[in-house]
């Protein structure tokens, strides 16, 4: 499992990075988990994904719903709820995704503000002792 920490500039789960990191993957045909922080979250996620215009149109489903078994993205608040597997992760709750899921990257993203940064601190040494060397970088966009 690679891990990757992404410090941004907006407040955490912010509906529009989300999309903007979702995208280059849902593109790449990779099967998407967003765990999100609260249920609160996971439905603000789910209707920002449905308000969106039809060229960046992102199929998806809430873990609890029936289409998300073969959804490409699924929303849910604790990996637990996600049907099938997912090769990408994105952790927008406050404690880091242990054990491992199962998949190839986890994402989380670090927002600017001192509560979530401490969080951040706090999943990356968990990680590393878990056995995972995460890696740092300041979202600049989403890779090409």
């Amino acid at each position: 499992m690679q891990v990757f920490f992404w410090g941004t500039d907006v407040a955490a789960g912010d509906p529009s990075w989300v999309v903007d990191w979702l995208l280059p993957h849902y593109e790449g045909k990779r099967r998407v988990c967003i765990v999100a922080a609260s249920q609160e979250q996971a439905e603000l996620l789910d209707e920002h994904l449905w308000q969106l215009p039809g060229e960046r149109f992102v199929a998806h489903a809430l873990a609890d719903e029936a289409s998300a078994a073969h959804a490409p993205v699924v929303i849910a608040t604790q990996t637990d709820d996600v049907p099938g597997q997912a090769s990408v992760w994105l952790n927008l709750g406050t404690k880091a995704l242990l054990p491992f899921p199962k998949g190839k990257e986890l994402h989380e993203q670090v927002a600017s503000d001192k509560e979530h940064k401490e969080q951040a601190r706090e999943k990356f040494r968990q990680y590393r002792s878990n056995g995972v060397q995460p890696v740092f970088s300041d979202w600049t966009g989403p890779r090409s």
